[in-house]
C-alpha cells in the first residue's frame, strides 16, 4: 500500500533525510513547518524545526517527495503568503494562534491564500504546551483557539483553499462531523498525533462511513475525507527507526481493517494516499 504522510516536521540540521526518501516507507512525504524559536525535546537533547530555507532546499533536492508547507505568522500580514509562494511552498500551516482562527484580524491572510487556491493544515484540539520559561510570547496555547468549530468560517468564506483539521481535533472530533462540514467540498481532517491510539482509532472506525461532499461535487463517504499523516520529526537517525516500527504498527491495524466487515474498509487506500492526491488536484502551486 502506498503511504503519504500528510503531517510531519523537519529538525534543524537534518540527518539521513535521502535514506527516508529511498527507503520506500512513503511514496511522500509533506514537512509542516512550525515557528523555529519552538525547542523539541528528546533522547536527551533539546532540537528546533528546520529554517524555512532548510525545507525549501530539501523540496528542491527530492521534488514531488518532500512538499513544504510554510508556517503562517498570524501576527504578521498577508504579504508573507506572496513571499512564501515565489520561495515555492505547497501549502501553509497554522497553528497556536494568539487569537481564534477565524478571527477577523486573520481574514487578510486567508485571502490572500484562498487567491492562490492552494491548502492550509490547521492544528487542532490540544495542543503541546511548553514550560513556562519555554513558552514563545508570540504564539497562544489556548487549545479553544484551534477548535475545529473556528475553522467553518474560513470553509465557508473562502471556498478556494483546502482546509485541513489535523488530528481530528481531539477532543473535539465529533465537531468535525457536524452537519456544517459534511457540506463543505474544500474541507479535510488528518489523522496524525498518535493517529492511531485507541480514541481515533474508535472515531474512524465509528464514523468513517458517513456522507461527505467530495470537491467534484459528488456524494462520498467520510473516509474519503481523512488525510494520514505520521506526526513525527524527521532528520534524526534514532528517531528514524521509530518511525519505521510506528508504521509497521499502522500497517498492521489497516490490515486488520481489509479483514473485518467495515463497508468503508475498501477506501482505505484513499486514507493513506488516494485522498493526499486529490487534495493536490486542487492545489494550483503543486505541479
Amino acid at each position: 500500500m502506498q503511504v503519504v504522510s500528510t503531517h510531519s516536521h523537519l529538525l534543524g540540521n537534518a540527518a539521513d533525510m535521502d535514506k527516508i526518501a529511498e527507503s520506500g516507507m512513503f511514496s511522500q512525504i509533506w514537512l509542516l513547518g512550525l515557528h523555529t524559536g519552538s525547542k523539541i525535546f528528546f533522547n536527551n537533547g533539546c532540537y528546533h524545526p528546520a529554517a524555512e530555507e532548510e525545507m525549501l532546499e530539501l523540496s528542491r533536492r527530492f521534488p514531488g517527495f518532500y512538499l513544504p508547507f510554510k508556517w503562517v505568522d498570524f501576527n504578521g500580514g498577508p504579504d508573507q503568503i506572496d513571499r512564501a509562494v515565489e520561495q515555492g511552498f505547497a501549502g501553509f500551516k497554522g497553528i497556536k494562534p494568539k487569537r481564534p482562527y477565524d478571527d477577523d484580524r486573520h481574514l487578510e491572510i486567508y485571502e490572500r491564500i484562498n487567491q492562490y487556491k492552494t491548502c492550509m493544515i490547521f492544528h487542532t484540539g490540544h495542543v503541546s504546551t511548553p514550560s513556562f520559561s519555554n513558552r514563545l510570547p508570540e504564539e497562544g496555547y489556548e487549545a479553544l483557539n484551534m477548535s475545529p468549530s473556528t475553522l467553518l468560517k474560513i470553509v465557508k468564506f473562502f471556498p478556494d483553499i483546502t482546509v485541513v483539521a489535523a488530528h481530528c481535533g481531539v477532543p473535539w472530533q465529533n465537531e468535525v462531523i457536524s452537519t456544517c462540514f459534511r457540506g463543505s467540498s474544500n474541507f479535510y481532517m488528518d489523522i496524525s498525533g498518535g493517529e492511531f491510539s485507541p480514541v481515533l482509532t474508535d472515531f474512524i472506525c465509528k464514523n468513517a462511513n458517513l456522507p461527505a461532499v467530495l470537491p467534484d461535487g459528488k456524494t462520498g463517504i467520510l473516509a474519503d475525507k481523512l488525510l494520514y499523516g505520521m506526526d513525527a520529526f524527521l532528520g534524526h537517525p534514532q528517531l528514524h527507526e521509530d518511525i519505521r516500527g510506528e508504521l509497521h504498527k499502522v500497517l498492521n491495524w489497516a490490515a486488520d481493517i481489509e479483514k473485518s466487515n467495515f463497508v468503508w474498509k475498501d477506501h482505505l487506500a484513499n486514507i493513506f494516499s488516494g485522498n493526499a492526491a486529490r487534495v493536490l488536484k486542487y492545489n494550483s502551486l503543486v505541479k
